[in-house]
């Protein structure tokens, strides 16, 4: 399946701590109540899901393949890729993340990471 994955924490960057967030497209695979993906250890949102523990995967009811183009050329840690798409920003219920209006919502915690990726339980599913 497909989604847009995001995710927040506060990082220390250059010194200070900044709350941080990123939204990417992500391939998953979904298996009753888990979810599982994997990510490059050198990306942003590889950083931000290690330590905040906590991730959305948001699947948009409408064609989401410019936004996710979009997110995908742009750096996370330093740009606010929600201001560069047209994809309405919210708050996740359970978990500290933001979620995406229109779509299905994972909200998800980090059970496992390891070289093969990443595996999350998903503790809240809604349509937004």
């Amino acid at each position: 399946m497909k989604g847009l994955l995001t995710s927040r924490t506060e990082l220390e960057i250059f010194g200070k701590i900044y709350e941080k967030e990123d939204i990417i497209p992500v391939e998953f695979d979904k298996e009753e109540n888990n979810v599982k993906f994997k990510l490059k250890q050198n990306e942003f949102m590889h950083k931000l899901i290690s330590k905040s523990q906590n991730f959305a995967i948001n699947i948009p009811r409408l064609d989401f393949e410019k936004e996710a183009d979009i997110c995908e050329m742009n750096e996370g840690e330093f740009t606010d890729k929600f201001s560069l798409v047209d994809l309405e920003k919210l708050e996740c219920d359970a978990i500290d993340c933001s979620c995406l209006g229109r779509s299905t919502v994972y909200e998800c915690t980090l059970i496992k990471e390891d070289k093969d990726g990443f595996i999350g339980r998903i503790i809240k599913e809604r349509e937004i």
